[in-house]
């Protein structure tokens, strides 16, 4: 059940807004393209004039650039009547604010490389952008051109080799001499985007400050700052900025849903629905994310309010963000089968993970009920949206659907049913041990009753060596499952939870993956709910499921239930498409 990386998590704090959130149905408003201010009680009331979110990921980070400020794209080129300083052709320039005096000499070189840009031609408009810098090497707009090339390349071609290239070529701007106030805070804004969503938010604070001392009235540049602090982690830094924010622009969308997600991570629900209601009802950039909605839902569900909950849901996946109606994770990959439950058959995984094939018999019944579901209450997604990068954003990423590699996979049933006594053994073990590794995590704020722990052996892309010298013969397994150890969004652990445990329905980041749990020491009380259905776990024995449908688990049993987790790719992802997922 792990969390997606570089999510600002662990972040939120601000003067308490309940009394201050005006009564109104959030559900009416969401998808409004008319802005609506929210809170007037406890911050003075500003009309903020905010840009509307983007389609996806990669258009928003692209579309910004060229033309800081918006600018016209068509450019007035009438030389007729340009003196000999050039000054009246100058005063008519729609991008004179963001040209310093050396580009102005070479702006019919710029405006032809910036046409072919947005005209599609982003090849042709590297090589120009290129060659203007030969020429020009200190060309601010020259460089932000070709910053913006590559980042329309990287979007075509699905490349984050040239998204680096463009982070590298908006850094470059930071040491280009008289580069003009608007292009700096434009392009200085989309780098520390680019950075973060790289998952390189500590970067970012290296600039991000001094730009937003120099630049105090610019709402985008304490946005950017914000969240790159949230995503380093730098809690503290993180609430200042989010609470100026909001005490400047008490009805900034942007802030409200960050601050709100801080407060999920810290459970304080009655905190976050508000904020989360309203920076979602301003329809502001940024704010029409699978996240903020998937976290709404949920915390209406945990106040009770769970018709208002099924509302936002059926919200967000009729707007495209969610896979379906069931289905609430934020970073996905459209085309591949959603199912709760899954057998070893239906994975083409059975040579891994076999257990017996009387069980897709009796969920066979089940799955297609679901489908069924899935299609009559959720046509539209089926088909629409568009994108490819796995995200926060919730877009999807195209893939055909790839036939399970069966066959190329083998004895993973044996290493996990068979064996499955040895890794209980030196889970036990080191469970009881004086200096036991079990920590809680992220996910710690789904407990609802009792306690819950893990013990990770493999996360984020890595396997961590100090827990493989505790329990050397469980890692040994894991090290030939490369169907899991090559999947950066996995994750395998032991999980522990005690007599009374209960944990909160939630839904996992992504739709790319599926989770196997093997039972340890277990008894009748140790439950698992995808959807409605529940299911025991036994010892000795695996059930797979996919995270990303709603699922709870509790545990009613006298003594500790201890079970092994292993998230391990989709199977219909072809080989290509999970190199491209790791990469990015």
């Amino acid at each position: 059940m792990q969390q997606p990386r570089n999510l600002s998590s662990d972040v939120l704090a601000g003067k308490r807004l309940g009394k201050g959130v005006s009564s109104f149905d959030p559900i009416d408003s969401l998808g409004s393209l008319k802005y609506k201010c929210m809170i007037a009680t406890d911050f003075h009331t500003d009309d903020t004039s905010c840009q509307k979110s983007p389609d996806g990921p990669y258009s928003h980070q692209a579309n910004e650039l060229h033309g800081a400020s918006e600018t016209k794209k068509e450019t007035t080129r009438n030389t007729d009547e340009e003196d000999s300083s050039g000054k009246s052709v100058r005063g008519s320039y729609d991008k004179s604010a963001i040209t310093n005096d050396g580009d102005f000499k070479i702006r019919a070189q710029l405006d032809e490389a910036d046409d072919l840009l947005e005209e599609g031609f982003y090849i042709e408009a590297r090589y120009m952008f290129d060659s203007i810098l030969r020429k020009h090497p200190q060309s601010p707009l020259a460089t932000v051109g070709l910053a913006a090339a590559f980042n329309k390349l990287a979007h075509k071609k699905k490349s984050p080799v040239l998204l680096d290239k463009s982070i590298e070529m908006f850094k470059q701007l930071l040491t280009v001499p008289d580069v003009p106030d608007e292009l700096m805070i434009t392009a200085g804004s989309k780098l520390a985007e680019l950075q973060a969503f790289r998952g390189r938010a500590v970067e970012a604070l290296k600039f991000l400050p001094t730009l937003a001392d120099k630049y105090p009235e610019n709402v985008k540049i304490p946005r950017r700052l914000g969240d790159a602090y949230a995503s380093a982690g730098w809690t503290q830094d993180a609430k200042r900025i989010f609470q100026k924010i909001l005490k400047d622009h008490p009805c900034d969308g942007f802030a409200m849903v960050h601050l709100g997600q801080q407060y999920v991570q810290e459970n304080e629900w009655a905190k976050a629905v508000p904020l989360l209601k309203a920076g979602i009802g301003s329809d502001e950039e940024g704010t029409q994310q699978a996240l903020f909605y998937s976290s709404l839902g949920f915390g209406l569900h945990r106040l009770g309010r769970n018709d208002e909950a099924q509302k936002v849901f059926r919200r967000g996946t009729d707007l495209g963000l969610f896979p379906s109606v069931y289905q609430h994770s934020f970073s996905n990959v459209r085309g591949l089968t959603g199912r709760p439950w899954w057998t070893p058959v239906q994975t083409g995984y059975q040579e891994y993970l076999e257990v017996g094939i009387v069980a897709e018999m009796v969920t066979r019944w089940f799955d297609i009920t679901i489908q069924r579901s899935l299609v009559t209450h959720n046509r539209m997604v089926l088909y629409k949206g568009q994108g490819y990068k796995v995200s926060e954003t919730g877009v999807f990423l195209e893939h055909k659907r790839h036939k399970p590699h069966s066959q190329r996979i083998s004895n993973m049933a044996k290493l996990l049913e068979k064996h499955w006594r040895v890794i209980r053994d030196e889970g036990l073990a080191q469970l009881h041990s004086k200096h036991n590794m079990f920590k809680h995590t992220v996910d710690s704020y789904l407990i609802k009753n009792g306690d819950w722990k893990q013990l990770i052996l493999y996360g984020s892309g890595s396997i961590d060596e100090n827990v493989c010298a505790k329990v050397p013969e469980t890692c040994e397994l894991i090290r030939r499952m490369p169907h899991a150890l090559t999947c950066l969004h996995c994750q395998v652990a032991f999980s522990v939870m005690y007599p009374g445990t209960e944990l909160w329905r939630h839904t996992g980041p992504t739709n790319c993956r599926l989770t196997a749990i093997l039972g340890l020491d277990v008894d009748e009380g140790a439950k698992l709910q995808v959807v409605n259905e529940t299911r025991t776990m036994t010892e000795g024995k695996i059930i797979i499921f996919d995270d990303s449908f709603e699922h709870a688990a509790w545990y009613d049993g006298k003594s500790l239930r201890l079970v092994f987790i292993v998230d391990f790719w989709h199977p219909e992802l072809s080989e290509s498409m999970r190199r491209h997922l790791s990469s990015t």
